[in-house]
């Protein structure tokens, strides 16, 4: 249940952010795109990259198959596939994704059940405001009244 839990929590990380920043979801547009996103994506990302890929790299053994997907996963996000999303380029950003990369693997190695990961990475998604974030509409690096 630990592992379940913690897969969830660190989705939770981002609710300040997000409550300070939710006004920027200001066109029915952005909205639905935001939600269609956060709850399709950690479908297809957590299947990959820790379903198939922690599957495939199992005999490399734990800490292998666990840092190889969670330094995949971290390197794929400041690219994200032609979209060039200036705030996740940031060290803190990098360094945030490789922890909760880090995190729903062991959680998926604990557990066996990519569900709580899925989870997570939805929370995630939602209160990062990832669709935002990746049309550089919003910088989370950056605190609220501090300067850009």
């Amino acid at each position: 249940p630990l592992w379940s839990v913690l897969a969830v929590l660190v989705g939770l990380l981002s609710l300040p952010g997000f409550l300070g920043h939710w006004s920027l979801l200001a066109s029915g547009t952005l909205v639905a795109t935001w939600l269609v996103f956060s709850l399709i994506n950690p479908w297809l990302e957590e299947a990959y990259w820790r379903g198939l890929l922690m599957d495939a790299t199992a005999t490399w053994g734990k800490a292998a198959s666990l840092l190889y997907p969670a330094l995949c996963f971290t390197i794929s996000h400041p690219l994200v596939w032609g979209i060039h999303s200036l705030p996740l380029r940031k060290p803190e950003a990098v360094a945030a994704i490789f922890f909760v990369g880090l995190i729903w693997g062991l959680a998926y190695q604990r557990t066996g059940s990519l569900r709580w990961c899925v989870l997570g990475h939805m929370l995630a998604n939602l209160f990062g405001l990832a669709v935002l974030v990746m049309l550089n509409l919003h910088d989370p690096t950056v605190r609220m009244g501090a300067a850009p």
